[in-house]
């Protein structure tokens, strides 16, 4: 819901730090008039706040396990999505993914046990590789290449 939500945004020219903002207000909305759970899945512990490159780290984080939930389990069910969140913190803010779930919804039920399943420490050196195969001596990458799926999950599966 957040990727369709985001085009949206982007097709009237909203962007950034305002789209982000306008996504979280609709979700906490819509949430809310579902009667939605925040289901606390995790991250894998690639992105470590402090670094220097912890926001960029972060971001490729939540795409890639985003993606990496999508190809092993699907997308979610209607009526329920995954959510990168910010948690304030005294060393900084980090970040972790959460399912908004209807906890009545044998579907939405079904596709958390899924996701537990994942053993998302076991990501992090796929993360790290990918990670670094999309900076070259500490230039980034335009957003564009970072968000070619099929160069990540290539080096997934080898």
């Amino acid at each position: 819901m957040e990727d369709e939500l985001r085009q949206a945004l982007e097709e009237i020219g909203l962007t950034g730090e305002e789209a982000e903002m306008e996504i979280n207000d609709f979700l906490s909305i819509a949430s809310s008039r579902l009667k939605l759970e925040d289901i606390y899945i995790g991250c894998a512990g690639f992105a470590q706040v402090g670094e220097i490159d912890y926001h960029s780290k972060q971001r490729f984080e939540a795409k890639f396990l985003k993606e990496y939930i999508f190809k092993e389990c699907g997308k979610p069910p209607e009526n329920s999505w995954l959510t990168w969140q910010s948690n304030p913190h005294d060393f900084g803010t980090y970040h972790d993914l959460h399912y908004m779930a209807d906890m009545e919804n044998k579907k939405h039920m079904a596709y958390i046990a899924k996701i537990e399943r994942i053993d998302f420490d076991s990501l992090v050196p796929y993360i790290e590789q990918a990670y670094n195969f999309s900076t070259t001596e500490g230039k980034e990458f335009t957003q564009e290449e970072l968000d070619n799926d099929n160069e990540i999950f290539k080096l997934i599966e080898s």
